[in-house]
């Protein structure tokens, strides 16, 4: 994965709006298929993202921390989807929210 990805990924949970929506598009359009892509570059995104959690600027902490909650719970998914288990209900509830990564 491109070392530019991981930013684009948070950036899509920015708290401002318009900011968020530009990089889903950007995100899209770099990532072809983001299932496999998150599947093989978990550890360098999960790295970035509790990098970023420090850092200085608080809508990327902010971001960070929301990208890295998503992140966690799509593995997590991923995960059950391939013993067959069925997806816990608090990730159907947010299914809204959740997942920007995957989309």
């Amino acid at each position: 994965m491109h070392a530019k990805r991981p930013c684009a990924g948070r950036y899509q949970y920015d708290p401002n709006a318009r900011v968020r929506d530009a990089m889903a598009h950007i995100w899209r359009a770099l990532v072809p298929e983001p299932k496999k892509a998150l599947e093989a570059h978990f550890g360098a995104v999960a790295a970035e993202l509790l990098r970023e959690m420090g850092g200085r600027l608080w809508r990327s902490r902010e971001a960070a921390c929301a990208a890295l909650a998503d992140l966690l719970q799509a593995r997590r998914g991923l995960r059950r989807g391939r013993r067959g288990a069925r997806p816990a209900r608090a990730s159907q509830l947010h299914a809204s929210t959740s997942r920007r990564f995957l989309h």
